[in-house]
């Protein structure tokens, strides 16, 4: 399952999903399914002035959403529940599927409240991998008694990718650095 990063319209994350599986499914590749999970962000144009706004207290939803980012990352959280809940209810030869989740950017965020939303519905286990990619997150999430338990928990493995090289995760930083 992937979750797209911030500036992703809908029509934005279908194509990155399907360019995302097509890399992956390369010859000799990976061969599973690909699975995109869409939370509603804004396009790249907007995002910056709904951070903006957000960020000074005034409510300034450009499409009929839960309001900021954040409010629309929480406003998704009982579909992810319900996505997961589903893929991990599937079973193969009495076998539950491998099934890894990739978040990017602030696509961690919403992994991040998904994951939470899990367990409290009563999800302990069944997520093989947990790949984080230019993660808009703090790391001290995964210090005890901090949010992310509920990923270290649920999931077998847990990998975070960051890198102060990367020019796109920087810009993130210093500019929207009241969601870190």
């Amino acid at each position: 399952v992937y979750i797209h990063g911030l500036g992703n319209t809908f029509d934005d994350a279908i194509e990155e999903t399907a360019a995302f599986g097509s890399a992956l499914a390369s010859p000799g590749g990976f061969n599973g399914l690909v699975i995109g999970f869409d939370w509603p962000s804004y396009g790249t144009a907007v995002s910056a002035l709904a951070s903006y706004y957000a960020t000074t207290g005034i409510n300034w939803p450009v499409v009929n959403t839960s309001g900021t980012i954040r409010d629309n990352i929480n406003g998704s959280i009982k579909s992810f529940v319900t996505v997961i809940q589903n893929l991990l209810a599937i079973q193969i030869n009495n076998n539950p599927i491998n099934l890894s989740i990739l978040s990017h950017s602030e696509g961690n965020y919403m992994l991040l409240m998904g994951m939470l939303g899990l367990k409290q519905a009563g999800t302990t286990s069944g997520i093989n991998n947990a790949i984080m990619f230019a993660a808009d997150i703090s790391a001290a999430i995964f210090q005890s008694g901090q949010f992310g338990y509920a990923i270290t928990d649920i999931c077998d493995n847990v990998y975070v990718y960051y890198s102060g090289a990367d020019a796109d995760v920087n810009y993130s930083d210093y500019d929207f650095f009241a969601y870190h």
